[in-house]
């Protein structure tokens, strides 16, 4: 070596942990779209004139989690707690309420224009299972007006 000093390499590649958060956060979006698109469907014009639409809150999941209903048609969602603490959330519309274990909410909507409005728990509800690529940041619904 030229001068007597050491040479130092440079460590190139990826840490194990960055590859490990990349996986995290893909299998995440993968669970939410999942969610959204192949979940349980309701189609509110389905249901007589005065029903209301049930959803249930429980870690991780809105059941149904994908909601159908056409503009002009006023809905009534309950939104009840089955296990801990919820938030339901559609931040389109300002709406942002608290869920209580044991209890149920009522929310009455009119859509005036056709589109999508994506819901979610807006309260943190838990930690998630380690690697299953679940919690509480997948917990989100999707209400379709036609």
């Amino acid at each position: 070596m030229a001068g007597g000093g050491m040479m130092r390499r440079k460590r190139s590649g990826v840490a194990v942990t960055d590859v490990i958060a990349l996986i995290l956060v893909v299998g995440s979006v993968l669970a939410i779209f999942y969610s959204i698109y192949y979940g349980e469907t309701v189609r509110a014009e389905l249901m007589q004139e005065g029903k209301e639409i049930y959803i249930t809150a429980r870690q991780w999941v809105f059941q149904p989690n994908r909601i159908v209903v056409k503009a002009g048609q006023p809905v009534t969602l309950v939104i009840y707690g089955a296990d801990v603490l919820h938030g339901f959330q559609i931040e389109k519309l300002g709406i942002d309420k608290v869920v209580y274990p044991g209890q149920e909410i009522r929310i009455t909507i009119t859509f005036d224009k056709p589109g999508t409005y994506i819901f979610r728990c807006s309260r943190y509800c838990g930690e998630p299972y380690p690697g299953s690529g679940i919690g509480h940041w997948t917990m989100t619904g999707v209400i379709i007006v036609e």
